[in-house]
C-alpha cells in the first residue's frame, strides 16, 4: 500500500460516523481502486458486526471474539470483494453526454420549437445521473456507518 493511500485510511478511519469527507480525500477515493474497496470492505465489516451484536444482545467478551473473527475474514486477501470501479459510470456518462450532443443537434435542424423542452430534460437526466451516483457510492462523500450502534 502507498503511503498516500495509508495516510488516507488512517484519516478515513479516524473521521466520526456519518462525518463528510473532505474534498481531498473524495478526489483521492475517485482515482484510487484500493481505497474504494478498502472504504467498501469497512463498510461492509461494520455492518456485520452491527448486525451481529444486534443478534447477540450480550455484551461480553464473547461477541468482541465473533467480531473480530468476521473482520477477520473480510480482511482476508485470499477472500475477493468485489472491487469497486468507476469505469461504467463514466462510460454510461460519456455515452449519455453524446447522446444528448446529437439529439441537440437533430432537434436545432430539424424540430427548433422542442429546443426548450429538450433542454429541460437534459437536465432533468443530468440532474437524476447525479443522484444515483451520489446514492449508490455514498460512502465515497460521507463516512458511513450505522448510527444505531450507540444503544
Amino acid at each position: 500500500m502507498k503511503v498516500i493511500c495509508e495516510n488516507f485510511m488512517e484519516k478515513f478511519l479516524l473521521l466520526d460516523k456519518n462525518e463528510i469527507l473532505p474534498l481531498s480525500m473524495t478526489f483521492h477515493l475517485l482515482f484510487c481502486e484500493e481505497c474504494r474497496t478498502n472504504v467498501r470492505k469497512f463498510s461492509k465489516a461494520e455492518k456485520l458486526t452491527y448486525q451481529m451484536e444486534q443478534r447477540d444482545c450480550k455484551k461480553n467478551s464473547e461477541n468482541s471474539i465473533k467480531n473480530f473473527e468476521i473482520l477477520l475474514k473480510i480482511f482476508k486477501d485470499d477472500i475477493k470483494i468485489h472491487k469497486v470501479h468507476l469505469f461504467n459510470w463514466i462510460l454510461i456518462g460519456i455515452i449519455l453526454l453524446i447522446c444528448m450532443v446529437f439529439c441537440s443537434i437533430f432537434l436545432n435542424r430539424f424540430i427548433p420549437q422542442m429546443q426548450n423542452v429538450w433542454f429541460v430534460f437534459i437536465a432533468a437526466v443530468i440532474c437524476t445521473y447525479c443522484v444515483i451516483f451520489v446514492g449508490m457510492n455514498m460512502d465515497f462523500f460521507v463516512k458511513l456507518t450505522d448510527t444505531n450502534s450507540l444503544n
